[in-house]
């Protein structure tokens, strides 16, 4: 019989399924065996033919529909029609495997429009976490303004805390821009302090404050770190001597963990000697740069025309000097250009509120 239908099937592809249901179109368990039939003889999946396989809604209830377009939803995800998957889930009123369908198909347009629509928390929040894993979304703004929306829709400020976190460490990496890193983690204190404002004094809510203090001291640390970083730049200009001395208490002080990449201070400490003419102080700082961060990528600090010139000045025909010229790593500087964040910086210092949980 197993090959009778197969070979059959193959002759006249649709024919064994538009008989079936020709014959039992208002039985529920027919359809459902009519879908097992695409899936056991692989017959061509159209939209025309899930259409033909969508049973007349007033002949059946509600929950014998939800059941075969679920069905169907999960025939078309086999096929990789990932729109129609949606279609069928929507039509179920299961928009989590709805939504679900649609990341598959990576259609940024049509996921953003769909969770809106769909104005449900979880979906809200499926979404903002998909968007972060785009490519360069950092550097898109409609994006980076969809995911915060979507975390305030869903309720989930702990996670557009995080992500505030995640766009001040991007600003760093992308750009070295403490400034706009600032902002960042600025907005993402105030999310905190309105979270902690809510929290009741119930047992239950007792460890989520615990919790809370411990974040704010992380952010408030990485706030001032940031500050204090964008308050020595500025004064390189009027009293480098002082800003130099404060570059290298931050290089004492900062840990690997923390917001402030040393090669940053390097960079620094590098180009205010260099204009203070003291090459031979500069060298002695790149060499000390070389040991504390990888070498290969010191052009994300420094450019070639720096180091060019302490080089050359110093008459010095280093090998070193050739290897990272030749080695350059071209690095974007217009990322986030687009992206402003509200507030200003946090002032104080770090307090040791949280180690009382």
């Amino acid at each position: 019989m197993y090959f009778i239908c197969s070979l059959f099937n193959k002759l006249f592809p649709f024919t064994i399924l538009y008989i079936y249901l020709y014959l039992y179109k208002t039985i529920t368990l027919q359809y459902l065996e009519a879908i097992q039939l695409c899936n056991e003889y692989d017959i061509p999946i159209t939209e025309d033919l899930i259409e033909k396989l969508t049973p007349i809604t007033n002949h059946l209830s509600n929950h014998d529909l939800s059941n075969i377009f679920i069905k169907l939803g999960e025939l078309c995800l086999i096929n990789e029609y990932y729109y129609l998957a949606c279609k069928k889930f929507t039509q179920a009123g299961n928009y989590l495997l709805a939504i679900k369908s649609l990341i598959k198909s990576g259609d940024i347009e049509k996921i953003i429009f769909f969770t809106n629509i769909s104005k449900q928390k979880e979906i809200y929040i499926i979404t903002a976490n998909y968007l972060q894993t785009i490519n360069n979304w950092h550097k898109n703004i409609n994006i980076i303004r969809n995911i915060i929306q979507f975390y305030i829709r869903g309720q989930a400020m702990e996670s557009l805390i995080t992500f505030y976190e995640t766009c001040a460490h991007s600003e760093i990496e992308e750009s070295g821009n403490y400034e706009k890193a600032l902002d960042a983690l600025t907005e993402a204190y105030k999310v905190l302090v309105k979270l902690s404002s809510s929290t009741t004094n119930d047992d239950n809510n007792q460890t989520n404050e615990c919790h809370l203090k411990k974040r704010s001291t992380q952010i408030k640390k990485k706030t001032i770190l940031c500050n204090e970083f964008i308050e020595i730049q500025k004064l390189f200009s009027t009293n480098p001597t002082d800003a130099m001395q404060r570059c290298y208490t931050l290089l004492e002080n900062i840990g690997q963990d923390d917001i402030l990449r040393p090669g940053d201070i390097y960079s620094l400490i590098i180009r205010g000697l260099v204009m203070e003419e003291k090459y031979k102080a500069a060298l002695t700082c790149l060499n000390e740069m070389k040991e504390r961060i990888e070498d290969n990528i010191i052009f994300r600090y420094l450019d070639h025309e720096i180091l060019e010139k302490i080089y050359k000045t110093l008459n010095l025909t280093s090998i070193e000097y050739d290897k990272h010229t030749s080695d350059k790593i071209t690095i974007e500087s217009d990322a986030l250009d687009t992206t402003t964040y509200e507030g200003n910086a946090i002032d104080g210092n770090v307090s040791d509120e949280a180690n009382d949980c």
